[in-house]
């Protein structure tokens, strides 16, 4: 009889474990290391975001630093690892009693004996907490709801090629596992950040062969890390029906996936899901660690909602989540209880979706933005304090400044000094306090009359530049004493403090241009009390 071996592998097990104790870092570019006051400390380990700025285990650390400036260097816990690798080989032999430890984060485990507690199928055991029909999968009804149009096209056994779009933990991977069990071809599975133009081209090998005679399907996990040439190697099969492609990506398709490629695909995009959508994921998580559970398993009232509304919209981290809770529980009485105040701990700043070089990022920015200007004060502290918690000063700062140019204006011209005031004690102070006058900045600006009479002046005047509507500049604002006669009264400039009200009519703009109106007043109090002044001093309507 042919065995049955899984092979476990804990990716970037080092980094996975130091941020355990770092939650606040979890978006941003982390690395394990030797001591990194030696120019000679090596790279040990590092997180996803770091992988994307190329940084290599075992290159040092001067290196990683070159491609990634803001890399944070944490100093590597052997114990905790030992630890942690302990407890996952645990929960191996929660499955099988024959686990051979390969590394510290590897092992491999016989399952020969265990396969008939799940029909079987050693992919039933490793995909065990993963839905496995449509009506299980969390949240994402807009498409996977009774006449959602993904659910129809899935359903229909005909499937296209689809990119699908949007955070982690909503369910893509998922959803492609339960599209590859509806088809009767070959499922393959890359990771765009590990594979390269070879694995490709072996996954293509196979098409027409014995292996794949009706197609391959490949499921294709961040696409968005595949450069130009490796998605265009995968177009003439996807156009000959002979590969299906099944995308995902956390990032906005539209931006960093080859148009191509993109053109042949469907794209949907899935949404962060709700708590009350994620509890039943949670729930069922809790459930199987019961069944497992050496002790009799039980939580608190209310832990499940605490859980589900803590991962912020990922149902992945919801379950990571309730893995380590009881991974952590105490016995009490005899059994394992599950406390409000561990679930707490555990998950506390987890709901927060944030990367400075992604999506989100610039869509809070834009929704603080919006919220100003729509004049909702509450909105505005809301995303406000979104980026604050994720640690991100800099980016309001800016933003709030912008906002009073653009937004507010000439409505209420002290807005600006007032917000650069409050920019400047939150950069003194720093976090936590910056808190305190960004917020009086925001509510400032929100509830400020607005004007974009000037932000819309500069761009009407920058339009024309554009299209080459300048013209010379009138001699008598040129900067000269002297015409070609030398006389100086041949340049026949007015000094307006020399009239009366300090004013006096001349053209300022090129005669190509001296009729244009790129200002506009606005209906403020501000910008009407100016106006009703310049109409007495210059005696005509404005």
């Amino acid at each position: 009889m042919d065995r049955v071996i899984l092979h476990w592998d804990l990716n970037s097990f080092y980094a996975s474990v130091e941020l355990l104790d770092h939650p606040e870092l979890r978006d941003r570019p982390v690395a394990v290391c030797g001591d990194p006051n030696s120019r000679h400390g090596i790279i040990l380990a590092k997180n996803e975001p770091a992988k994307r700025y190329k940084v290599q285990t075992a290159e040092t650390i001067w290196q990683a630093r070159r491609k990634c400036p803001e890399l944070v260097l944490l100093p590597a816990h052997h114990w905790k690892y030992r630890d942690y690798s302990r407890r996952v080989n645990a929960v191996y032999e929660r499955y099988t009693d024959l686990v051979e430890p390969f590394s510290i984060d590897e092992s491999w485990l016989d399952i020969t004996g265990s396969l008939h507690l799940f029909g079987g199928d050693a992919k039933a055991l490793a995909d065990e907490i993963r839905p496995q029909s449509l009506d299980e999968v969390v949240g994402q009804r807009h498409i996977l709801g009774e006449n959602g149009l993904l659910r129809r096209i899935i359903e229909s056994g005909h499937i296209p090629n689809l990119v699908f779009y949007g955070p982690s933990g909503t369910g893509k991977t998922t959803v492609a596992n339960i599209i590859a069990r509806r088809t009767n071809r070959p499922l393959h599975r890359l990771n765009a950040t590990t594979a390269s133009l070879q694995d490709i081209k072996d996954i293509i090998a196979d098409v027409g062969t014995l292996l794949a005679p009706g197609g391959i399907l490949l499921y294709l996990d961040e696409i968005q890390y595949f450069n130009k040439k490796q998605q265009q190697s995968l177009l003439e099969f996807m156009e000959n029906g002979s590969l299906t492609l099944i995308a995902s990506t956390t990032e906005n398709p539209y931006f960093y996936v080859y148009s191509a490629l993109l053109s042949r695909s469907t794209v949907f995009e899935f949404k962060a899901v709700s708590p009350e959508e994620a509890q039943p994921a949670v729930l069922r998580a809790l459930r199987l660690e019961q069944q497992q559970s050496p002790l009799p398993l039980t939580w608190e009232e209310g832990v499940p909602l605490q859980i589900a509304t803590s991962c912020g919209g990922d149902v992945r981290k919801a379950i990571n989540a309730v893995e380590l809770l009881c991974q952590a529980a105490r016995p009490v009485d005899g059994q394992l209880l599950l406390t409000s105040n561990d679930a707490s701990q555990l998950t506390q700043r987890s709901a927060m979706r944030y990367d400075r070089d992604g999506d989100a990022h610039y869509d809070i920015l834009s929704a603080l933005q919006k919220s100003i200007r729509g004049s909702d004060p509450d909105a505005a502290v809301h995303y406000l304090g979104r980026l604050l918690e994720a640690g991100d000063l800099l980016s309001p700062c800016r933003r709030l400044l912008v906002i009073a140019a653009e937004d507010i204006g000439l409505a209420y011209p002290m807005a600006m000094a007032i917000t650069k005031a409050c920019v400047d004690a939150a950069v003194q102070v720093g976090l936590p306090e910056a808190r305190l006058p960004l917020a009086e900045a925001a509510i400032l600006l929100a509830t400020a009359p607005k004007s974009n009479t000037a932000h819309n002046a500069i761009i009407a005047a920058m339009s024309d530049l554009k299209k080459g509507r300048t013209g010379d500049i009138p001699r008598q604002l040129q900067n000269v004493h002297a015409d070609t006669t030398g006389f100086d009264n041949q340049q026949h400039y007015l000094y307006p403090h020399d009239f009366p009200h300090r004013w006096v009519r001349q053209q300022y703009l090129p005669d190509a241009l001296k009729n244009v109106k790129y200002y506009e007043w606005g209906d403020n109090k501000t910008e009407q009390a100016a106006k009703a002044y310049w109409e007495k001093i210059k005696g005509e309507p404005l």
